[in-house]
């Protein structure tokens, strides 16, 4: 009979006495609770769903769609309105084109004023 110092059995521990011809049984035992604990547990395959169809909607506001509008109309016009610049430069390639340097400097301090 194996036990502590004090002679007696740990509490872990039976002695033949205690079990007689049960000692067997309870190793095996034993051995099944620590054999589920470390197999992994069989898992059923997993079987495959369709999968499911999704679209994807997007819906413009209709203050969107008046900046989209916009926004390629801008694109669209001309960087240069050719009906005010046309007559300034006629006079400037005609040699007629006079600017008054009192009228310029008035805007010049206007500006940084």
């Amino acid at each position: 009979m194996q036990g502590s110092l004090s002679g007696r059995p740990h509490q872990y521990q039976r002695s033949k006495k205690e079990l007689p011809g049960k000692e067997k049984a309870m190793r095996i035992e034993a051995y099944n609770q620590v054999q589920q604990v470390y197999n992994p547990a069989k898992v059923s395959p997993v079987q495959k769903q369709d999968k499911a169809v999704r679209t994807d909607n997007v819906q413009i506001s209709s203050f969107g769609r008046d900046f989209q509008v916009a926004k390629q109309a801008i694109k669209n016009a001309p960087d240069v309105r050719e009906e005010l610049i046309a007559p300034l430069k006629d006079r400037v390639d005609s040699g007629t084109y006079e600017v008054k340097a009192e009228d310029f400097a008035d805007k010049m301090i206007a500006y940084f004023d």
